[in-house]
């Protein structure tokens, strides 16, 4: 018998989670290690992360559940998106072989060429079977006019020919646990919460 996957939007034995990370964590507290749960997608909204993961909560039954936190984003969560960026310019070819090789060497995108320091990754989302997995980056590419071009990835397997697949799997690892340490209540310090409020409210 195949794996049976419920597709809802947020749910916990049938009743229904709001979005709030606080009520997620509740309604799971005491069933994690009966329960795995597997971050397979995360996005960056401003100042939140919505996020996706697969609870197994019985043998063969997974709920694949979305949720849109509450809770501002820390840094650190920020800066680890921050080197997929390369990833998506050499994915997009739009890396020359100078830069690829540079790149190479150095994994280091604050060493990145300035035509690759016009990308940015905002999402990514974890695609495919446990033995054909991959991963599939969403961003954009800022043009010369200032406007933005909304750019997503084809899948890229964990097992298939991007030369770089190894840095960007240690990538993908990295924010996968800022994100379980974000599901776990890692937010932004609350003054830097005040702030970024208080430019959300001058924008208005």
């Amino acid at each position: 018998m195949g794996r049976k996957k419920l597709n809802v939007e947020v749910t916990e034995d049938g009743a229904t989670i709001t979005g709030s990370t606080n009520s997620y964590l509740k309604a799971l507290q005491g069933n994690t290690e009966d329960k795995p749960i597997v971050i397979t997608g995360a996005a960056l909204k401003y100042l939140f992360c919505h996020y996706s993961y697969d609870h197994t909560i019985a043998p063969g039954i997974i709920n694949s559940v979305r949720i849109k936190s509450e809770l501002p984003v820390h840094d650190d969560l920020r800066e680890k998106f921050k080197f997929l960026s390369p990833h998506l310019a050499a994915i997009c070819e739009e890396l020359d072989d100078e830069a690829m090789e540079y790149f190479t060497e150095h994994n280091n995108l604050f060493s990145f060429t300035e035509k690759g320091k016009n990308f940015s990754v905002s999402a990514f989302k974890i695609v495919g079977s446990v033995h054909n997995q991959g991963v599939v980056l969403i961003g954009e590419k800022q043009l010369t006019t200032g406007e933005f071009v909304r750019l997503e990835t084809p899948v890229v397997k964990w097992d298939g020919e991007y030369q770089l697949i190894n840095e960007l799997r240690i990538s993908i690892d990295d924010c996968i646990s800022e994100v379980e340490q974000y599901v776990k209540g890692k937010q932004a310090p609350a003054y830097v919460q005040t702030e970024m409020f208080e430019e959300k409210e001058e924008a208005i």
